[in-house]
C-alpha cells in the first residue's frame, strides 16, 4: 500500500482502489472507489467540465481503436516479410510504419500485446517493432489535466 502523508492508497483484487486516512486518533476512515470515479473526481478538481471529460473519452476510445488497427497491421509477419521481399524500399517503409506506431502507441497510453496470433513469429516471441516496445514500456497514463487544455480541448 503506497502512502501519502496520512492518506495510503492500493489497486483491490476486483479492481477498485481503496484510500485508507489514518487520523491516529479514531480508527482509519476506508473507502473504496471504482477507477472511473477516481477519474472523474481529478478531472473535476482540475477544473475539467463533464462534457469535456465525455469528449477526452471518446477521443482515448478512438486513439485505441486505431493504435489496435494499426498494430495489427505493422506486427504481421506475413506482411512485414511481403514488404521487404516484394517492394525495393520496404525497409524505409517499414521504418516509417514503425515510428508511425510508436506514435500511436504514445497517445494510447503504450498499451501492448495485440490479440492476433499472427503478430508472432514462429518460435512464439512477438515481432513487435524494438523502438515501439521500449517506448511504450516507458509511457504511464496519467489522469491529470494541465491547464491551458490537453490535446485543445477546453478545459
Amino acid at each position: 500500500m503506497e502512502k501519502f502523508f496520512d492518506l495510503s492508497f492500493s489497486s483491490q483484487p476486483d479492481g477498485s482502489v481503496r484510500l485508507v486516512q489514518d487520523d491516529r486518533i479514531d480508527e482509519a476512515a476506508i473507502i473504496d472507489l471504482h477507477p472511473e470515479q477516481v477519474l472523474f473526481v481529478a478531472r473535476r478538481l482540475c477544473g475539467m467540465k463533464p462534457e469535456t471529460a465525455d469528449k477526452l473519452a471518446e477521443l482515448e476510445r478512438r486513439i485505441a481503436v486505431l493504435t489496435d488497427k494499426l498494430q495489427n497491421l505493422v506486427c504481421n509477419k506475413a506482411f512485414r516479410s511481403d514488404l521487404i521481399e516484394c517492394i525495393g524500399d520496404g525497409f524505409e517503409y517499414l521504418a516509417k510504419l514503425d515510428g508511425l506506431l510508436d506514435l500511436a502507441m504514445e497517445f494510447d497510453g503504450g498499451r501492448l500485446e495485440p490479440d492476433s496470433e499472427e503478430a508472432h513469429a514462429d518460435d512464439g516471441k512477438p515481432i513487435y517493432p524494438p523502438s515501439a516496445i521500449a517506448q511504450a514500456k516507458k509511457t504511464k497514463p496519467s489522469a491529470t489535466v494541465e491547464a491551458g487544455g490537453q490535446l485543445d480541448l477546453a478545459v
